[in-house]
């Protein structure tokens, strides 16, 4: 046994126990992160000091975040069945979707603390200008404000409008663009198969031919009605548009964590500068645990 996942494998946490093994064989980057910067700041077990918050802590919080949403997946997928009231197949993307959250935190905070090390300087200028502000919620009030208001009456929907744009802080971290541009490449098709699955009325996982069946990733276009996609399965049951939920569950968490995993390489280099940065044991010697 690698005696860097001991931790995980003997933790008191169920959460970091039931992950262990899942996190040693596709996220090994994780426990380095963990067993070399946030044990040294929190504590063997992550005893979150909760009387306040700091972005060395939310770092950890992040990471944790992100365990939490594994251990969903893992313990999740093997009871995925049509008529199951949990929907853990829609909850299962919902928490990929959780993943990815912490992941932005993560890397968010690891900006926040470089900028206070002087060693990154992020621009928090406007992206717009009032009058391009202006101009663009006058667009979206001609063409999107009514369909809006009827969301809200029918549907109790919201009206949001988003004038902004997300930061990039994978590109401020400066990640490498190609891996970059395939780990965002791979968020984008995993938060539209989440979409489709959570706010496409009617459309679940199906049995045919006593199997499950769930639409293939890069199918969901074909079949925004349910009854398109209960006709196509009785024509043709072994249609190559669809495959068992457990499988892509299975698939998209393998290569979810495969993706952590390159992420985490470079994280982690940012972080051996922040822990070598004179400045690092003034910022975090206010939150040194006690014995």
């Amino acid at each position: 046994m690698n005696s860097n996942f001991d931790r995980l494998k003997q933790s008191p946490n169920i959460i970091e126990r039931n992950s262990a093994n899942m996190i040693e064989l596709y996220f090994p980057n994780y426990e380095v992160f963990w067993i070399n910067y946030l044990i040294p700041l929190i504590g063997k077990y992550g005893n979150w000091r909760y009387d306040m918050l700091h972005n060395l802590e939310e770092l950890g919080m992040s990471q944790y975040g992100i365990l939490k949403s594994l251990n969903f997946i893992n313990i999740s997928f093997p009871e995925i069945r049509v008529g199951d009231p949990y929907q853990r197949f829609k909850n299962i993307y919902f928490h990929f979707g959780l993943i990815f959250d912490s992941i932005n935190n993560f890397c968010r905070n690891l900006c926040i603390i470089k900028e206070i090390l002087e060693r990154k300087n992020l621009i928090r200028t406007p992206k717009q200008s009032e009058t391009e502000l202006l101009n663009g919620f006058q667009k979206w009030i001609t063409k999107k404000y009514d369909k809006s208001y009827d969301k809200t009456i029918r549907l109790w929907k919201p009206m949001l409008y988003y004038p902004h744009s997300d930061i990039n802080y994978l590109k401020i971290l400066e990640v490498p663009n190609p891996l970059r541009r395939n780990y965002n490449s791979y968020v984008t098709s995993i938060k539209n198969y989440r979409n489709f699955y959570i706010h496409t009325p009617g459309v679940d996982i199906i049995t045919s031919y006593g199997r499950l069946r769930a639409i293939k990733n890069e199918h969901l276009n074909e079949y925004r009605l349910w009854s398109k996609i209960k006709k196509c399965l009785d024509q043709n049951p072994n249609h190559d548009h669809f495959s068992d939920p457990k499988e892509i569950v299975e698939n998209d968490l393998n290569e979810t964590l495969d993706h952590c995993n390159s992420i985490w390489e470079h994280l982690i280099k940012h972080m051996d500068e922040i822990s070598k940065h004179p400045r690092y044991k003034e910022i975090s010697s206010h939150y040194n645990r006690e014995n």
